[in-house]
């Protein structure tokens, strides 16, 4: 009889208990997943704290990068420390290198000061300038012309960016080899001259000029030659291969000019005469006047 009464209470509280238990296991993974596959869920525990960090960081972020853009940089700012310290590191080859610099930071200027005998009043000349500029790139200069380091051979083995080793031996280099001479004929220039100081190909194309470089050939001095447009300027020997090559275009070019042209005639015309047969000739037209 007992038992037949606390046995439907038995199943009763089971079933309760059961009911519990998976109440409790529901809401334990309706906890666990994302706030927003569960509406009216509330969301983890500390989760509006990170990401009201996670903003406030990348504001901090954008802001800096923000001054970063606006702040005016200084090109020279971090390099003049460097160039200075490259100057001091480097070694000249003899007295005749001097460190020129200028006052404002971000640049070096090195001169060498030889004496050019075709000068007489001015024995003293700057005959190499070597600059190096605030990223360390290079450039030479022979009186006053820069000298292309794709045209140079002897230039084309040192880097674009160089250091203290680097320039010490570009100085040693140029202090060693010599200036292309060209063709310093004065038979050759004067031609040239009449030619309006270039030699042009078939097609147009100017191949030489008339170079007012001070020049020296054979224990002589020049004050202009003939120079083609891919002189290397400097080399080994006196003369780069370039123009060295091209005397005999200029010698069978002047072949032809002079045999066109009658010597000091009065009738020939004067774009085929240099400087002292154009005198000659006006002197002798002069004499004709009664």
């Amino acid at each position: 009889m007992l038992w037949v009464v606390v046995t439907p209470l038995l199943e009763g509280y089971c079933l309760v208990l059961v009911q519990k238990v998976c109440f409790l296991a529901i809401c334990l993974s309706l906890h666990r997943m994302k706030p927003y596959f569960v509406l009216g869920m509330p969301r983890k525990p500390g989760f509006q704290h990170r990401k009201k960090k996670e903003k406030e960081r990348r504001l901090e972020r954008l802001a800096a990068s923000t001054e970063a853009i606006c702040q005016p940089q200084d090109s020279n700012r971090g390099f003049s420390t460097s160039l200075e310290h490259l100057a001091e590191s480097i070694k000249l080859p003899n007295k005749e290198w001097n460190n020129q610099s200028p006052a404002e930071r971000g640049k070096l200027c090195f001169c060498k000061i030889s004496r050019a005998s075709c000068t007489s009043s001015n024995p003293l000349c700057v005959t190499h300038t070597v600059t190096v500029e605030s990223d360390f790139s290079w450039s030479v200069f022979v009186h006053d012309r820069r000298v292309d380091p794709a045209l140079c051979g002897i230039l084309k083995s040192f880097p674009s960016i160089v250091d203290a080793n680097h320039l010490s031996e570009l100085f040693c280099v140029l202090d060693r080899i010599k200036i292309c001479a060209g063709q310093p004929d004065p038979n050759f220039v004067s031609m040239v001259k009449a030619k309006k100081g270039k030699v042009c190909s078939s097609g147009g194309t100017v191949v030489a000029i008339v170079d007012s470089m001070p020049v020296e050939f054979g224990g002589e001095s020049y004050s202009s030659t003939i120079r083609t447009t891919s002189c290397e300027i400097l080399c080994e020997t006196e003369k780069c291969s370039s123009c060295k090559g091209y005397r005999a275009s200029l010698r069978s070019m002047y072949h032809r000019w002079n045999k066109r042209m009658p010597s000091c005639s009065l009738y020939a015309n004067e774009r085929y005469m240099n400087t002292p047969e154009k005198s000659t000739k006006m002197k002798r037209l002069k004499a004709r006047v009664p």
